[in-house]
């Protein structure tokens, strides 16, 4: 089902008091809908809610991350009015990725080395290639967009897949009530 625009002003004027109706045209809304993900304003709220900080202004860092893009865009109604969907998602998409946590312990509790393993996978790069900042950004888009799936595995650095350990079957780990030898006929 379609959702009207007053739903989307509605909804957009809840995260943040200056996305008004004059912000959130039916335009504005027609160009978010043009990305599978972002079809739905709930989409789109939680896309936006990542860069908001408790008092639903800018976090510091992603504000000044727009200006550096455009000194005009000051707040979430100016990079609105400024900026159309796909580069606002591309914004939103790198500064989500590097603020990934990548102290873990083991190469799969490396959040950020893994999902730029999976980019290079899904772009069918090797583990000595280069992501250049085009490319990442691109890919990122296309996962964000709804366009591209990013795999879910574990990569090591030579791009190989991480494979869980796996304990063998054995019967005589199963618990007793489920060994075929204790059921009653």
């Amino acid at each position: 089902i379609p959702e009207k625009l007053s739903d989307w002003q509605t909804t957009l004027k809840a995260v943040n008091p200056l996305l008004t109706e004059s912000i959130i045209t039916e335009a504005k809304k027609k160009d978010f809908e043009k990305y599978p993900h972002f079809k739905q304003v709930a989409a789109v709220k939680t896309w936006l809610e990542k860069v908001l900080a408790s008092d639903k202004k800018l976090k510091a860092d992603f504000k000044s991350r727009l200006t550096t893009a455009d000194a005009e865009i000051t707040d979430l109604a100016s990079a609105f009015t400024k900026l159309e969907a796909k580069p606002l998602i591309t914004l939103i998409s790198r500064y989500e990725y590097d603020n990934l946590p990548d102290s873990g312990e083991s190469e799969d509790k490396k959040q950020k080395t893994q999902t730029e393993r999976r980019i290079k996978v899904l772009l069918n790069k090797t583990a000595s290639d280069t992501l250049s900042e085009e490319e990442l950004n691109t890919a990122l888009f296309e996962v964000a967009a709804g366009h591209k799936t990013l795999s879910t595995k574990y990569y090591k650095a030579d791009l190989s897949e991480i494979t869980p350990q796996e304990n063998p079957p054995n019967e005589n780990n199963q618990q007793s009530w489920l060994r075929a030898d204790n059921w009653q006929v």
